[in-house]
């Protein structure tokens, strides 16, 4: 994903309530708010009530985002996609209790344009890059990375105790 795209997905949330506007009776889009920033997080982001919901009901949400996708409204048919490539790009692959991701069927998953592919071929998304070589892998700079990331979380990055 380039600059251009991760910064237009950064403002998506601002966006959402002016394009979902004009589209009613969606069970997917009735779950999704709009978060203010807070000083948690200084961006407005996208959040779902996911919890407590029947299997019946979450068939309805996957069916809903199926309906965003086949709509032939292009504009519908963008916001389901933008909708996964948010979710992709605010959590990765990885479940989240505040995205909704993975209310994503398979057959959503499959419509995404690109997804099969890049999921398949590591090459697919930068077709520039002639080889991946895991064996290069800097496990230091992701570990320290990934502590600044999660660094409010203790239970990922405990504070330890000095001994003077």
């Amino acid at each position: 994903m380039n600059e251009e795209e991760r910064k237009r997905l950064a403002r998506f949330p601002e966006e959402f309530s002016k394009i979902t506007s004009n589209i009613l009776d969606n069970d997917l889009l009735k779950i999704i708010s709009t978060k203010l920033p807070d000083t948690k997080c200084p961006v407005p982001t996208l959040e779902a009530r996911m919890g407590g919901y029947t299997t019946d009901m979450q068939e309805k949400i996957q069916d809903a985002w199926s309906s965003l996708i086949t709509s032939t409204d292009p504009k519908v048919k963008q916001l389901g996609i933008d909708l996964f490539h948010y979710n992709i790009h605010r959590s990765g692959f990885s479940f989240s209790p505040k995205t909704f991701g993975h209310v994503a069927s398979v057959d959503v998953r499959r419509m995404i344009p690109g997804y099969v592919e890049a999921i398949s071929d590591p090459k697919y998304l930068d077709p520039m890059e002639e080889e991946i070589n895991f064996n290069s892998f800097d496990i230091e700079n992701f570990l320290s990375q990934f502590s600044r990331n999660h660094s409010s979380n203790k239970r990922l990055i405990p504070i330890l105790e000095r001994n003077s």
